[in-house]
């Protein structure tokens, strides 16, 4: 990497705009880079599609005008939990944009080995940093939570909990301002096309979904931003909470990789999907 660490990257809690007046910024959101998945081969060493595609990613995003504040990658970011060379590739990746643009990571169902035990949450942390942090800008809190706990909640009932008294203390400390104020990035969507569909692979549960979004709705957060699905869905909405998701950057279902482009307004939040080759030069603020 180029003049700064990887776990620079991922301080959390970290305090990056003073005051409360929003001033108009941009930021990026991608999800499942998933190194290893496109044509990864039983070993898991073959990556050179997805290399070839973040890095012309990588190009566009250092190019932008004016620069994004940051970029999130909303979990998954190799296909194998643990593989050192899918790891050490995506790491080199993301080194990639320029050091005056922040990136944080989102943990996602294939960075655990298995369930998101603690002791495989620890292996997170050694390869990525924490699982659940928080940050500012310009007056907009973003949060940042594994979905993970929260879609095998059954299966590791201690760690979920723990993350859900975190999240309500944070969430009740207030430091969104404004009309956004308070923006929650995620792995897992909540759900595909209504509150109450059936369980399945790709969203939240059920029993967990209206529990977490009517936490959200309480506490005055704007938006929820997810990935998992790598396909094309609408923007959803639940009791005022916009639901945005994004396609996979690399390997999409619906051949549509891309990322979204947010602009954050005095009046919201505004964003754009763009194909992963044809991004932007000049964001309008």
């Amino acid at each position: 990497m180029k003049r700064r660490t990887f776990l620079s990257l991922i301080v959390p809690a970290a305090v990056l705009g003073g005051g409360c007046a929003l001033r108009p910024f941009h930021f990026i959101q991608m999800a499942d880079t998933q190194l290893g998945f496109i044509d990864g081969g039983k070993d898991g060493n073959n990556f050179t599609a997805e290399t070839e595609m973040l890095e012309k990613v990588m190009s566009g995003i250092n190019h932008m005008e004016p620069v994004p504040a940051f970029v999130t990658v909303c979990g998954d970011m190799t296909n194998s939990a643990g593989h050192k060379g899918q790891i050490a590739e995506y790491k080199r990746l993301i080194g990639l944009i320029r050091p005056d643009i922040s990136c944080y990571q989102v943990s996602g169902n294939h960075d655990f080995k298995g369930k998101p035990t603690r002791e495989n949450r620890a292996l997170y942390a050694e390869t990525y940093g924490p699982d659940r942090y928080w940050f500012e800008r310009n007056g907009v809190m973003f949060i940042v939570l594994n979905s993970a706990l929260i879609h095998e909640a059954k299966d590791c009932p201690e760690e979920a909990e723990a993350q859900w008294i975190w999240l309500k203390d944070v969430l009740a400390a207030d430091r969104g301002a404004g009309k956004i104020g308070k923006v929650v990035f995620m792995h897992h969507l909540f759900f595909d096309r209504v509150i109450d569909e059936e369980d399945g692979y790709y969203a939240i549960p059920g029993e967990s979904r209206r529990k977490y979004l009517d936490l959200f709705a309480e506490y005055g957060v704007y938006a929820v931003f997810s990935g998992h699905r790598h396909t094309t869905i609408p923007e959803n909405s639940y009791r005022g909470i916009r639901l945005i998701n994004t396609n996979a950057v690399c390997k999409s279902f619906d051949n549509n990789p891309g990322l979204r482009v947010v602009r954050v307004l005095p009046d919201g939040l505004h964003h754009e999907f763009y194909p992963y080759n044809r991004l932007p030069e000049k964001i309008i603020l």
